[in-house]
């Protein structure tokens, strides 16, 4: 199964994917000195970067991470990107599938805190070739962390087992 998963910010991106089989990942960084004038078209740089991604993939799932809201205007770019996104898989008749970096963070190391340089180290412990040290920001290892999880049949968290179990109840 193709797939492909996004860690996604107008400041640094990145992409994770399987194709045939193959682990392989990109990142890149939207933010240009000399953008004062047309600051909105990194937005499109960041939309074609996306689209191309999806294409050279070919995914039957796209994986995303839920933007956590923060408050204020903060979060309203990445619920852009989440959304843009969606369309692009829609488009192309793609499955989404979302997690809570909190429920990744759980996942892949057994604590939902986690920080930054655990995620990355636990991603490496199961990534040939993948090295945090070359990954500015850890947004290739969360978007590989998406991967596994997907891989791994996208489990849901214990709580939300208790929360299905509690429904089927009633």
């Amino acid at each position: 199964m193709n797939i492909i998963a996004f860690d996604s910010s107008l400041k640094r991106s990145a992409w994770a994917g399987v194709r045939d089989g193959v682990v392989m990942w990109d990142s890149r960084s939207f933010i240009k000195p000399n953008d004062k004038e047309f600051p909105d078209l990194r937005f499109h740089e960041w939309r074609l970067w996306a689209a191309g991604a999806i294409e050279f993939i070919e995914p039957s799932v796209c994986v995303l991470e839920l933007p956590t809201p923060h408050g204020g205007a903060s979060g309203k770019p990445q619920i852009m990107l989440e959304m843009t996104l969606r369309e692009l898989c829609a488009v192309r008749r793609i499955k989404v599938k979302a997690i809570y970096p909190t429920a990744l963070k759980l996942y892949l190391t057994g604590n939902g805190k986690a920080d930054k340089s655990e995620m990355m180290q636990a991603v490496a412990a199961r990534i040939n070739g993948y090295d945090p040290v070359l990954d500015i920001g850890g947004d290739v290892g969360d978007a590989l962390a998406q991967i596994l999880w997907m891989q791994d049949g996208a489990p849901e968290s214990q709580a939300a087992q208790k929360r299905r179990a509690k429904k089927e109840l009633k």
